[in-house]
């Protein structure tokens, strides 16, 4: 009986050294924001600091073998989840060294994003003209815009921050305002004022829509000391202060505006007057003609 019981034991204890010396398929796992997402991939960007970002900092994500859960690990589908969300993402630690570096998921949570709060604006504000998109993706906002891409972000103690402006170029606006329901009222942006300062004060008079303009009037000087002006077929442009008295025809259109520059036009379609992209440009006696704010202005060659 003594000798049953030995053997017993000691095939317990065989068994339990061969698991804990056995392979472990325990995996490699990072947070990060998805940017692009299809049926069956995500395109992700690594949280600054993850182990992969020796790697790469993008990862096209394969699902095809994943689970998918919600905060609160429920399941999801991958339609479930959008652009801008935050996950967490496990995989065998496999990745093809391309770019981006592709891996295939076992599991894809998706994560809790952070509410803004006036602290976490006073360190934003310090990267001035270096803050990004890609800055304002951990917290929780919603995207309120119309033709542009405008997010509001609700802070803890009241208020809320406004990113607007294309995917494809750096946020043109990021204000802060004391209430959080409309854009138009009084704020700062971030970039170029004192969050403190602003915050502390009982009244402060909003600042221009762009360095020189305000919204709803044509600049009499565009951003910063340059007068407002457009670039059209290699030369600039200067925007007349009244509206032409005549319309244009259709058939003189020859262009639309394409960006915005807080200096002097660079390039093709681009304005320092306006931030509203795909206004039309024509050709007309003596000069250029852009449609701004539903009116016709002369434009004028600079010398």
């Amino acid at each position: 009986m003594k000798r049953t019981v030995c053997i017993a034991l000691a095939l317990v204890f065989t068994l339990i050294v061969a698991a804990a010396c056995g392979p472990k398929e325990e995996g490699v796992t990072f947070s990060a924001i998805i940017e692009e997402r299809d049926e069956n991939s995500l395109l992700v960007l690594a949280d600054e600091g993850s182990d992969v970002r020796r790697s790469a900092d993008r990862f096209s994500v394969g699902l095809a073998k994943a689970k998918l859960v919600d905060e609160e690990g429920n399941g999801l589908e991958p339609g479930d989840l959008w652009c801008y969300d935050r996950v967490e993402i496990t995989f065998d630690g496999s990745i093809a060294e391309s770019y981006p570096a592709q891996i295939a998921a076992t599991r894809v949570a998706r994560l809790a994003k952070e509410q803004l709060t006036l602290e976490r604006v006073k360190e934003l504000a310090k990267k001035g003209d270096d803050l990004d998109w890609v800055d304002f993706y951990p917290y929780q906002g919603d995207e309120v815009g119309s033709g542009l891409m405008i997010f509001r972000y609700g802070l803890a103690e009241g208020g809320a921050l406004w990113v607007g402006g294309t995917p494809a170029e750096k946020p043109w606006y990021i204000r802060l305002t004391k209430g959080d329901t409309t854009i138009d009222e009084p704020y700062i942006d971030i970039r170029e004022n004192d969050v403190e300062e602003f915050w502390a004060a009982d009244q402060v008079i909003p600042q221009e829509l762009a360095r020189g303009s305000s919204e709803g009037e044509v600049a009499q000087a565009g951003a910063g000391d340059y007068p407002a002006a457009i670039q059209i077929e290699g030369k600039v442009y200067l925007l007349a202060e009244e509206p032409m008295p005549a319309e244009v025809v259709e058939e003189a259109v020859i262009g639309r505006t394409t960006s915005y520059t807080d200096g002097w036009p660079r390039q093709d379609g681009e304005t320092n007057f306006s931030r509203e992209l795909d206004l039309p440009y024509a050709r007309v006696e003596g000069g250029m003609a852009v449609l701004y704010e539903h009116e016709w202005y002369f434009c004028e060659a600079a010398e």
